[in-house]
């Protein structure tokens, strides 16, 4: 085959610059071209300019040795390596550096720019060659995956004749395209072009003209390609032969000495050549044989032969001087008889003549000599299965005592120590937490921003290998550090945000005591408490001057409409109105008449009101048209199994219809703490939480905060909503934690956000009750709660402030109403 028609592939060329590294400046270039095969298809060319201002040559030499040998050195794709050494060369040499990497292969180029130095390609496109800003101007590299930590990368593919120039500028770049193939003038040039090129091929000898050729043939460039064409298809023949030649393993030879032509072995005529051959065989494989007839049966050494061989040997062994050289004579039975027995078997015999003593039943009986003729002994039914059951007892006496010694040896043998055990697993365990810890905060990665899910997988992990070390008596400082280092990202994945506690108003300074059962927001926007010593029902106004007040608007032993006021029960806010219970079954309404305090008390009629038991606690009240001033009121009774729900009459007077049941399949309602509604039902009932949608259980559930490792799962007593239904927020208080969680009322329940309540005193616990106030510029809402003797808040959304105060300052001792003690 003509090896000057072989097809070559595309290489990397250097067209204009040097090998060497080049420095101007504060800027320098450095190039590594393809040495091996191997090199040129896994690392091809690849270059480095950088420019970092107020470095010396030998720094600037330092750092582009040290990023190619790292990019020779690395795994993974070359855009993503790139990434990296940028990265950390920005790190060494300073924000205000810039560096931009180039790489060329056969088929491809990858180029990575971190900052203004950019390459500049020239790529030939559907037939034509443009010029592109490189990696800029890669396809996708405007995704954001390929800008990832201030490093823009991209790949393009090439074809022969593809040219990419890396200089100081674009501009430069853009002039260095055009320039021609050829050595630089300058040796310090900082400019580089890169090409992929095929080799060029010797041109064919017929192409020559010979001086004393007298006519001159014209080419057939069809029969030319026709040759080139056929030279190749051979050609691959050719190799394809030798490939599978290559691969078949060579057949196996046989001995060269052994003749080619079977042989018949040589047969000696007489015995004594047999004995010769034999004795020169050895003991190969066929060594002693005759190959003549059977084999001649040799005759045994009787034993005084062989006492006399043995001490022979034992003779010659001495005249050598050699140990143990003492004869072993053979002793018939009647020379060993009289040999005294060993220890073992002594130990043997007094053994078995123990258990023949204990066990009578198992020895063996020697019959009495007798000379009667010997018969059979004759065995009755009964004596043959007590002699089957002692058999059988016997060997499962055996098998319980082997299966106890064996399982006590085993025992033993595999016994281990729990404290060694525990105190390795705990050095390992805390081992694999700081790895962890240490791979999830790297700030080269970045993990929490740029992959937040194996950030909580490895935090995570690393929470749970701590509890491990801890149980295993690891240093209690170290686990402590760690959980120091992880709080923060940990409250940042899982969106937990610490709010500071207020006071809003105390009544500790009450001449009588006050305990808190019920709080609710009124329409005029102040909380309204339930005292469950009076019975009576105040309105809290803690910004009032010169003193915060505590007015009362309900107070049982009232004569009003024929009725007298009873203990309050339960109070809610519905409409424009403060609904109060109480323990004579009666529903009032008090509508507030202005800022100051006042209002109206009026008694509600509601139908078949009085069978009301002292099971209900929970009334809500709904208005699905609020300018009207009527509203539907939503009853809990557990009796029932049903939530009723009364239908306003239209002068407001009361609820004179009967109630219907909300519920289409009656339930248990033993467990409910706390229902919201927003045209939508929410229940929280014995820790969860559950939606009704006209009557029916929805599909909606509430997502988990996904950090059981840390926390236990939550425990929802109250539930708060803001916002319109499907769109707004469901607050959800888990005493379990003492947290907050915000639901999203959206069809994926996803937690919006947690709340962590810091107070001053570190205590936020018995919440009796609370509402979610809205701030009116549209800010973070505000949590209000109560607990038995004062009220309390939060601003979910604000985060505590180090060092500072977490509580408003002191203000004016406040002024509280009682109830009166005659009507």
């Amino acid at each position: 085959m003509n090896d000057n028609l072989r097809t070559t592939n595309a290489q990397p060329t250097l067209l204009v610059g040097s090998a060497t590294l080049v420095t101007a400046g504060d800027r320098a270039l450095l190039l590594r071209m393809p040495t091996s095969p191997t090199t040129a298809r896994t690392l091809g060319a690849r270059a480095v300019l950088l420019s970092a201002p107020g470095s010396n040559t030998s720094q600037l030499k330092a750092a582009a040795e040290r990023a190619l040998n790292l990019f020779d050195q690395g795994e993974g794709g070359a855009g993503e390596r790139a990434r990296t050494i940028i990265v950390a060369l920005r790190e060494q040499l300073g924000e205000q550096s810039e560096v931009c990497m180039v790489g060329l292969l056969r088929r491809e180029a990858w180029a990575a720019s971190g900052g203004n130095l950019t390459a500049v390609a020239s790529l030939l496109r559907e037939s034509r060659h443009v010029t592109v800003l490189f990696p800029s101007g890669a396809p996708g590299a405007s995704t954001k995956a390929a800008q990832r930590q201030g490093v823009v990368t991209g790949r393009v593919a090439l074809a022969p004749g593809d040219r990419i120039a890396l200089a100081a500028s674009e501009e430069e770049g853009r002039e260095l395209l055009k320039r021609r193939p050829g050595p630089t003038n300058d040796g310090a040039e900082l400019a580089l072009l890169l090409a992929s090129e095929e080799p060029a091929l010797p041109p064919p000898r017929s192409a020559s003209q010979a001086n004393d050729t007298l006519l001159a043939i014209p080419t057939d460039n069809i029969a030319q390609a026709k040759a080139r064409a056929r030279a190749r298809w051979e050609g691959g023949n050719d190799e394809r032969s030798e490939l599978i030649a290559a691969a078949v393993p060579p057949k196996p030879e046989a001995d060269r000495r052994r003749p080619e032509h079977p042989t018949e072995p040589y047969t000696p005529i007489d015995r004594a050549a047999q004995e010769v051959l034999a004795e020169r065989r050895g003991s190969g494989a066929r060594g002693g044989v005759s190959t003549r007839g059977p084999a001649a049966r040799v005759a045994q050494p009787s034993r005084d032969a062989r006492n006399r061989e043995a001490i022979r040997r034992a003779a010659r062994a001495r005249a050598e001087r050699s140990p143990g050289a003492e004869p072993e004579i053979e002793r018939s039975r009647a020379e060993r008889g009289p040999t005294p027995p060993s220890r073992l078997h002594t130990a043997a015999r007094r053994l078995i003549s123990a258990a023949e003593r204990r066990f009578p039943w198992a020895a063996s009986r020697v019959p009495e000599p007798s000379l009667d003729i010997e018969r059979r002994r004759e065995v009755s039914p009964k004596q043959a299965i007590a002699q089957s059951r002692r058999r059988s007892a016997s060997v499962l006496l055996t098998a319980i005592l082997i299966t106890a010694i064996g399982g006590a040896a085993s025992v033993y043998l595999n016994q281990t120590n729990p404290t060694l055990d525990a105190a390795a697993n705990a050095r390992e365990s805390l081992a694999e937490a700081t790895r962890a810890v240490d791979e999830a905060l790297n700030p080269v990665t970045n993990l929490l921003v740029s992959d937040p899910d194996r950030a909580r997988t490895l935090l995570v992990g690393a929470t749970e290998k701590l509890a491990i070390a801890e149980a295993g008596g690891a240093s209690v400082s170290e686990i402590n550090a760690l959980r120091k280092r992880m709080e923060a990202p940990l409250d940042k994945l899982f969106l937990l945000t610490r709010a500071s506690v207020f006071d809003v108003f105390d009544f500790a300074s009450a001449t009588v005591p006050i305990k808190i059962t019920a709080i609710t927001q009124g329409p005029d926007g102040y909380s309204y408490i339930l005292d469950d010593y009076s019975g009576a029902v105040y309105r809290v106004d803690p910004a009032a001057q010169p003193n915060p007040r505590a007015t009362v608007i309900y107070q049982p032993g009232y004569e009003l409409f024929g009725s007298t006021t009873g203990r309050a029960q339960t109070i809610s806010a519905s409409g424009p109105d403060i609904l109060i219970f109480d323990a004579s079954s009666n529903l009032w309404r008090w509508r507030p008449a202005d800022l100051s305090g006042k209002g109206t008390l009026v008694k509600l009629r509601v139908r078949d009101g009085e069978l009301w038991g002292s099971d209900v606690t929970i009334i809500s009240g709904f208005a699905a048209d609020e300018g009207t001033g009527l509203y539907r009121i939503y009853v809990v009774d557990p009796s029932a199994r049903q939530i009723l729900r009364y239908t306003p009459a239209p002068d407001g007077t009361g609820y004179p219809a009967p109630p219907t049941g909300y519920l289409i399949n009656p339930t248990s309602l033993t467990g409910v703490d706390a229902m919201e509604i927003d045209g939508d039902l929410y229940l929280a009932q014995d820790g969860l939480v559950q939606r009704y949608v006209g009557g029916a259980v929805d599909e909606w559930v509430p997502a988990d905060p996904g950090d059981s490792v840390i926390r236990s799962s939550p425990e929802i007593r109250l539930i708060l909503s803001a916002g319109a239904s499907r769109t707004g927020v469901l607050y959800g208080w888990d005493v379990r934690n003492q947290r907050m969680l915000a639901y999203s009322k959206a069809a994926s329940g996803s937690v919006l956000a947690q709340y962590q309540l810091v107070a001053p005193d570190g205590v936020v616990s018995n919440i009796v009750g609370g509402y979610i106030a809205l701030a009116r510029d549209g800010g973070a809402p505000t949590f209000i709660w109560a607990e038995e003797g004062r009220i309390r808040g939060a601003v979910l959304g604000a985060a505590v402030a180090p060092g500072g105060t977490p509580t408003p300052a002191a203000t004016a001792a406040p002024v509280i109403e009682l109830p009166s003690t005659q009507p």
